[in-house]
């Protein structure tokens, strides 16, 4: 019996992973697809300050709410139900204050940044009003992952891209507001989710505003150390673009820029599989069971993934590479590329399985040191061997990742000796 109650609950986790992917692989697809259409209506000059807007408004990502909205997932499992509402209270006090400081400073450096940008400066107030409600619709959808309402989370998260989609092509196409127009979309859309949002907030009575400085304090210090970490991998990846560019040539930044999207769909199935996974860890961990069953579970479904990974970027890697050349025969150099980044996405995969217990249990700063160190290695190594090839270049991606998840793996052993044996 408790063979078959293990199966079934392999095909749950397998059954809930797919969806999630699915619903993955359906908004990136929308946005891939909203990309190549938008081209059509704006000239390259406008799509070069469109992406300046989207490279900001990023940025004030990683800071409108000092990656605290990670820290809901751990609260869930750790704390009861009043707990978890205070700390969620606090996430959403901390974007607002954070917000509020961004915009502050935005005012004070008003005429400087006005020079910077070369656009509208109002356009930072949008870019941060944008920021600050995407993290809003995001913790919704990561409260609703953490339930496991996945029919809940597929119709939040797809209506909201085919929303975005849809208004997006009629604001830029139907009228004169070009580049302006994708902006303005992106911003109804998020206010008008945002708005169904904390109704669902305060329906569920999850907001319970009461200052409490010990848990403000341990939320941020959660946080903090996120920051830099999530940075690294944007950091990285957009310095490498340029040195590409210095050494070889716009079509080279095109093809490697290609294979590496290519390798992120490894990732985004990957990431969408960890979801589940990290669910169900976190069950586990908060659990009751006797010491020996609880890492029987962990190690169990540390190897189902592993499999799992492995399974899935053969099947990508053979798939891209039969109907790539096909159907986009410009891009056929880009497979060379590509064969060695998908071992990269591989890597990235497997380090998530392990950054669960990290996360679990408030090792943020570890991971902080692992990661960014890293990315500074990564560009020094780029800035050396990129000009001498690009199969370098997608070497260096292939093993500072192996040895990021290799130091990840040995914290998640000593944490799990220290806090489960």
């Amino acid at each position: 019996m408790k063979k078959i109650l293990s199966r079934l609950g392999n095909i749950k986790q397998i059954r809930d992973g797919g969806l999630f992917s699915l619903y993955s692989f359906f908004n990136k697809g929308i946005s891939f697809i909203l990309l190549i259409l938008l081209a059509e209506y704006i000239s390259p000059e406008q799509y070069g300050q469109l992406s300046i807007f989207n490279t900001f408004t990023m940025f004030f990502g990683y800071f409108v709410g000092l990656s605290t909205a990670g820290y809901l997932s751990v609260s869930y499992f750790k704390q009861n139900r009043d707990e978890f509402s205070k700390d969620f209270s606090i996430i959403i006090a901390i974007t607002t204050i954070g917000t509020l400081v961004i915009t502050v400073l935005i005012t004070l450096l008003y005429s400087i940044a006005g020079d910077a940008l070369g656009m509208p400066v109002y356009f930072l107030y949008i870019g941060l009003l944008i920021s600050f409600t995407s993290t809003l619709v995001n913790i919704n959808l990561d409260y609703l992952r953490i339930q496991q309402k996945v029919g809940l989370y597929g119709l939040f998260s797809c209506s909201f891209a085919i929303l975005n989609f849809v208004l997006s092509i009629y604001l830029v196409k139907n009228t004169n507001l070009n580049w302006h127009g994708r902006v303005y979309a992106q911003l109804l859309c998020d206010l008008f989710y945002c708005a169904i949002v904390l109704y669902i907030f305060l329906k569920e009575k999850l907001l319970r505003f009461k200052f409490d400085k010990n848990r403000f304090k341990k939320i941020i210090l959660w946080g903090l150390p996120l920051i830099p970490h999530l940075a690294s991998s944007w950091m990285k990846q957009g310095v490498d673009r340029f040195i590409i560019d210095a050494n070889h040539t716009m079509v080279d930044v095109g093809m490697f820029s290609f294979a590496l999207n290519l390798s992120s769909i490894i990732l985004i199935v990957g990431t969408a599989f960890n979801q589940v996974n990290s669910v169900d860890l976190y069950q586990v961990l908060s659990s009751n069971l006797d010491v020996k069953t609880k890492i029987s579970k962990l190690l169990h479904k540390e190897r189902v993934f592993l499999f799992l990974y492995v399974i899935i970027t053969v099947i990508i890697i053979v798939i891209c590479l039969i109907f790539i050349p096909v159907f986009l025969p410009n891009y056929s150099g880009a497979m060379y590329y590509f064969t060695i980044l998908a071992l990269y996405a591989l890597f990235q995969c497997i380090y998530l399985i392990y950054c669960n217990y990290l996360f679990y249990y408030n090792k943020t700063k570890n991971l902080m040191y692992i990661t960014f160190g890293s990315s500074l290695v990564h560009l020094i190594l780029s800035i050396i061997l990129t000009k001498l090839s690009l199969y370098y270049t997608c070497a260096i991606y292939v093993v500072i990742q192996l040895i990021i998840t290799a130091l990840i793996f040995r914290q998640s052993r000593i944490i799990l000796k220290n806090h489960i044996q």
